[in-house]
């Protein structure tokens, strides 16, 4: 059975990060200090170099849920048991299945706890037939799988997956899925920055129907950036993101050098003190950034970032 389930949501994963409805401004511009009217010209709270707002975190995020029974359940356990017996060594199998999160698309990959025991990663290759079986069983259940193209094949990706062989719960992500957690978290000072950098930047980002990304780059010796939004998908009433077939974006506004270098100082004095670490290099090496999914609820500011070090032109 399918229904839509609500999971409580971390305090930053479906937030808007400056949203317009019921909401409190950051700083008073000439369109006013409240709510709705932050805008020189008279709108509805847009940041317009004037005036950021912010809205409160939901408090749930509603997933589609699958509930099964019987054969269903059945069946999914005995593809997953089937994959762990494959596994080398060999995984013993128990009586109760707890995973986060499956993909099965071609080959599968997950980690699992077994009777509450310790997270064991498993994966199964493309070739194997036990990754079909697992794709199937899922389907069957009621996941709905998303169809692919030309370069991969149809897939289905589940979350909170907890399995027996009578009952089977989880929900079905293979469509739409929750912005992800913040990889940043600032507050003070350094989430203050941001908001600023993007009021004076006049970057919207009010609409909780889209997310808004920043993409800078230092390679001159000084900073360029710009950035555009990407619609979300409305699942109950919650805005999520288009995992299955993505989504296209708007087209990418460039920002001045002054608006420029405010962002860039901004974005990186946030990710240093929030104790952000990139994968490669550090912080004072960065030459590139990719910020996205902003969230601000008048305290504590997050988003997701990506860094890297560009080879010189």
């Amino acid at each position: 059975m399918r229904s839509t389930a609500l999971v409580l949501a971390a305090s930053f994963v479906l937030l808007p990060a400056f949203a317009c409805s019921d909401s409190h401004p950051i700083a008073g511009g000439t369109g006013g200090s409240s709510a709705g009217t932050g805008g020189a010209s008279g709108g509805s709270g847009g940041i317009d170099g004037n005036a950021a707002c912010v809205i409160p975190p939901p408090a749930a995020v509603q997933l589609p849920h699958v509930d099964a029974t019987g054969t269903k359940a059945a069946d999914v356990v005995n593809a997953l048991v089937a994959i762990l017996s494959s596994q080398m060594p060999a995984i013993s199998p128990g009586q109760m299945y707890r995973i986060d999160t499956l993909g099965c698309g071609g080959g599968c990959a997950f980690q699992v706890q077994i009777d509450g025991g310790p997270s064991m990663k498993v994966s199964i290759g493309q070739a194997s037939p036990l990754a079909q079986t697992l794709y199937d069983a899922l389907a069957a259940a009621g996941a709905v799988p998303c169809g692919g193209d030309g370069k991969s094949g149809p897939s289905v990706n589940v979350a909170n997956l907890t399995a027996t062989t009578d009952q089977l719960h989880f929900d079905d992500v293979s469509h739409d899925a929750p912005l992800p957690a913040p990889e940043v978290v600032a507050t003070g000072s350094a989430a203050q920055g941001v908001v600023a950098a993007f009021a004076a930047a006049a970057v919207n980002d009010c609409d909780p129907s889209r997310k808004v990304f920043v993409t800078c780059n230092n390679l001159s010796g000084r900073p360029s950036c710009a950035y555009q939004a990407t619609p979300l998908e409305k699942v109950g009433s919650s805005w999520l993101r288009n995992i299955c077939q993505g989504a296209n974006t708007t087209m990418p506004h460039v920002l001045g050098p002054d608006p420029s270098l405010a962002m860039w100082r901004a974005i990186l004095a946030a990710a240093q003190a929030g104790g952000f670490q990139p994968t490669r290099g550090t912080l004072e090496q960065t030459n590139s950034v990719d910020a996205r999914y902003f969230t601000w609820d008048g305290v504590s500011l997050g988003f997701s970032l990506g860094t890297s070090t560009l080879a010189q032109p």
